[in-house]
């Protein structure tokens, strides 16, 4: 059964589920790993309420 569906599938479109593949698996580790904290950028996320006016 799936070798029947691996022939069908034209190549270009299994190059293309391929890097579909490839771009969610960069997506799923880029959400996963906690950013870098950089006490500067802390600082200034934290005045940001007073210069753009959003609360939390």
């Amino acid at each position: 059964m799936i070798g029947g569906m691996v022939i069908w599938i034209p190549p270009a479109m299994m190059s293309a589920i391929a890097l579909v593949l490839v771009i969610n698996h960069l997506r799923l580790h880029d959400e996963a790993e906690p950013p870098p904290v950089d006490p500067e950028a802390a600082r200034i996320a934290g005045m940001a309420p007073n210069w753009t006016g959003r609360t939390g």
